[in-house]
Parts: C-alpha cells; structure tokens; sequence
C-alpha cells in the first residue's frame, strides 16, 4: 500500500504529493490530473520510505481545486500493469475560488472604459448636431423683395 498524500502549499501555487514506497519496486510513475490537465512524473527508486514530488501549479488552471494522484508502481512480475494506487484530493471546501464580483478591476479593463466612452460621447454629439442642422432648413437672406399684393381690387370684365 502506498498511502498517497496531498497538500497545497500555503500561497496555493504548488501541490506536494508524497508516498510510500516498495522495496521490490525500482521505478514510479506518478499521474496528477485535475479536469482535463494532466501531469506525468517517472521517478526511481531513492533510499527513502517516502518518495516526495511538487507540482508548480502556476500553468495550471486557477479555478482547480479537485486533484487526483494515481502512482504506477514497476514489479518485474507485472511490469506496467501493477495495481495503481489512487487518491482523489478536494481542495475546494478548504479554498473557495475568488467570488467573481469581489476581485479588484484590472488596469486594462479601465483603460478601456475611460478610451471607449469618450469617443462614444463624441460621436454622439457629432450626430445629433449634424442631424439637427439638416432638419432645418437653411435661412438665407434674399435681396429680392416678395411680391406686394395689389392695392386695388382687381378688375373684373
């Protein structure tokens, strides 16, 4: 049996995985996943009862918090298909993910907003004047004067 053990760091980046080993197994494989990431390590038999590895977490996704270890032993009787020694690990409970709406805005979204709403009010404003000068139309002043009406009643024959 090789009791596998996990446990997150402190600042959460990295993952140690640690194991007893076999004295009539030479090599190791070990398999950490979490959701679609997968990570392989071989390792070979140390003078140790308890074979240690940490992950760097930093490429992994943030949002994983389900990890599973799987070590591979090496018998020479059974080669690659030795029993496999799982440990599936929740750090979820002990490590909620950043609730969305409390994380801090970052500088980029910022620089977008204060880039796009500008231009956006310009535009604005140059459509509304634009659009208003055409709906009225132009006054010009004319140097012919209209025509009078005739001060006399019309004849009628």
């Amino acid at each position: 049996k090789s009791d596998v053990n996990m446990s997150l760091t402190s600042t959460n980046n990295s993952l140690a995985v640690s194991f007893s080993r076999h004295v009539l197994s030479e090599t190791y494989t070990l398999k950490v996943s979490c959701g679609n990431t997968r990570k392989s390590i071989r390792m070979n038999k140390s003078n140790q009862t308890r074979l240690n590895v940490t992950l760097n977490l930093d490429s992994w996704p943030k949002s994983c918090c389900q990890f599973v270890a799987e070590v591979i032993p090496f018998f020479p009787k059974c080669a690659n298909d030795c029993t496999r020694h799982i440990k599936p690990q929740d750090f979820c409970s002990s490590n909620p993910p950043e609730d969305p709406t409390s994380s801090e805005v970052s500088p980029t979204l910022i620089l977008v907003v204060l880039g796009v709403v500008p231009v956006c009010l310009v535009i604005a404003i140059m459509s509304y004047v634009c659009c208003r000068n055409k709906a009225k139309p132009p006054v010009t002043p004319s140097s012919e004067k209209p025509p009078q009406p005739p001060k006399s009643p019309p004849k009628v024959l």
